[in-house]
């Protein structure tokens, strides 16, 4: 089940409990829900395919990039046994006129260039954090340094004091 770009949910595939057979293959393999309707309304579109049969699954993993629906993996249907085979295979299904394809060209998007001055606002915050961390080592240092030279000298001065006696 996927949300397709017109907002209509396309649901495709799975299982039915019908007449005491536990999960037997529904049956249309495709339905669409149209929301932008009130109250919503069920069709069942004519597929199409270009690629061959495509099976009808369960357990299947489904996405939407652009115009197409990407349906992956999961359990082969069959109306009269449960679902028990296993299928490998990756299917696109373009939801514009309901084609199953082989290959399509998904549209890159680069996104827009967001330089309305909040990255220069951030460089100049990030150049003055480093200008003023690096002043507060310096600084920090030399008066370590100067502090470290007093006690020297404190410590020297009071020797030499203390010997005299």
């Amino acid at each position: 089940m996927i949300l397709a770009p017109d907002n209509k949910i396309i649901v495709y595939g799975g299982v039915t409990d019908a007449l005491g057979y536990e999960f037997m293959k529904v049956a249309p393999d495709l339905a669409v829900l149209d929301t932008n309707t009130f109250p919503f309304e069920w069709s069942v579109p004519q597929v199409t395919s270009n690629v061959g049969n495509i099976p009808s699954l369960v357990s299947h993993s489904a996405d939407i990039v652009g115009n197409h629906m990407i349906v992956a993996f999961g359990n082969i249907t069959r109306s009269n046994a449960p679902p028990i085979e296993l299928n490998s295979k990756i299917y696109l299904l373009n939801v514009l006129n309901y084609t199953w394809v082989s290959t399509f060209d998904p549209e890159l998007q680069q996104p827009p260039n967001k330089d309305d001055g909040q990255n220069k606002f951030v460089k100049v915050n990030l150049e003055i954090g480093i200008i003023c961390g690096g002043m507060s080592i310096i600084i920090i240092v030399i008066i370590i340094f100067f502090v470290n030279k007093w006690r020297k000298k404190d410590k020297a001065t009071l020797r030499i004091a203390s010997e005299k006696r």
